[in-house]
This record gives structure tokens, C-alpha cells and sequence, in this order.
């Protein structure tokens, strides 16, 4: 008799793990794959209202195809997505002068399928521009901070420098025609302000 009984509460109990089982890997398989991150600034304050573009691949992100989703940051900087592929996406982000251009562009690591994906913070930084004004009657090769941006401006001709962070930055300006009898090669210092556009004219 409690041999029976005893069987019987063994039957019950591989009955209820089978079950449990069971209903977790349901529950696995219908669990979505999700994203939630939160966006700052250098500061550490939070962006509302931030605009966020979600890619799939680099190529799609550099050339701004098969936008995978388009959506905005909550009132504390946070963007919550669900049923996402579990791929590591690229990423932009913007808010009026700042964006992630000169921080990161990817999550580090592929989104864990079937659970909520953690990724906190994405930092945006304050950018400008730079207008290069060649108004000589010779090509130059521009530098910024020593990087090559342009390596020949023809003559009369200009260029602009998105996603340059805000700040002081040297602009070099390098001869590149022989037949130039008072050719220029210098540097200067310029100051980037946040949304704007700081001109470089030369001579």
C-alpha cells in the first residue's frame, strides 16, 4: 500500500516537471526579443524626446536604408523596443545639435533572443560645422587636427565638415601648385559652437 502511494506521488511529481517544462519553453518561444536603453548627454542628463534610427547592418546605417524603425526617447531619456531580431544594431541618434556620430554606432554585443536586452547609457555629444572657403586661384589639401578631411579644394571651390564636436580645432591649409608664386601653408585655431556653422575663408 505505500509502495502505490508512494508511486503514485512520484508519478505526480514527473508529471508536474514535464508540465513545467513545458510551459516554460512555451514561454521561451513566445517571449519577444526587446531593447531597452537610455540616452544622455556628456553630462549625464537625460534626452527626451530624442529621435532614434535602428539598422539592421553598417551598410544600411552609412547610407540611411531599410530603416528598421523609427521612434522617440521617453520624459527620462529611455527607449524601449520589443519583438526586435537579435541582431547588434547600428544606431542614430539625434537631438537638435547632438547626436551619437562621434561616440558609438552599435550596441556592443547581438540583442539575447526571447528576454529584455539592457544596453545603458548611449552618450550624445554637441556637434557643429565647418564651411572651407578656397578663394584662391589654386587647389589646397585641408586638414583638421591633423587629419586629412579634403585632400584637394580646387580653386574657387568650397567644403562642408559635418559632425565636427564643439570646441577649439586647428585647420591646416596645405599648398599643393607649383605654380602658385606665393603659395599659402598654414594653420589656425577655430571654435565649433553647437548647430552652427563656423566659416574658414582663404586667403
Amino acid at each position: 500500500m505505500k509502495r502505490s502511494i508512494m508511486k503514485r506521488i512520484l508519478q505526480i511529481m514527473l508529471l508536474a516537471i514535464i508540465a513545467f517544462c513545458f510551459n516554460s519553453c512555451i514561454k521561451t518561444a513566445n517571449t519577444p526579443t526587446d531593447l531597452k536603453v537610455r540616452v544622455i548627454d556628456e553630462q549625464g542628463l537625460p534626452f527626451q524626446n530624442a529621435v532614434v534610427y535602428l539598422y539592421e547592418t553598417q551598410y544600411d546605417y552609412l547610407h540611411n536604408t531599410n530603416l528598421v524603425l523609427k521612434t522617440n526617447t521617453d520624459n527620462n531619456g529611455y527607449l524601449y523596443v520589443t519583438d526586435l531580431a537579435p541582431v547588434a544594431y547600428y544606431y542614430f541618434i539625434e537631438s537638435d545639435c547632438y547626436d551619437n556620430y562621434n561616440t558609438t554606432q552599435q550596441l556592443p554585443t547581438a540583442l539575447i533572443p526571447n528576454t529584455l536586452n539592457v544596453y545603458e547609457p548611449i552618450v550624445l555629444s554637441s556637434v557643429g560645422q565647418l564651411l572651407i572657403q578656397n578663394n584662391t586661384f589654386y587647389p589646397y589639401g585641408i586638414y583638421l587636427d591633423g587629419a586629412v578631411v579634403c585632400s584637394t579644394l580646387p580653386a574657387g571651390q568650397n567644403v562642408t565638415i559635418h559632425e565636427v564636436p564643439t570646441g577649439r580645432h586647428i585647420v591646416r591649409i596645405a599648398h599643393q601648385s607649383v605654380y602658385d608664386t606665393n603659395p599659402l601653408d598654414g594653420s589656425n585655431t577655430y571654435t565649433v559652437s553647437c548647430g552652427a556653422t563656423t566659416t574658414v575663408t582663404f586667403p
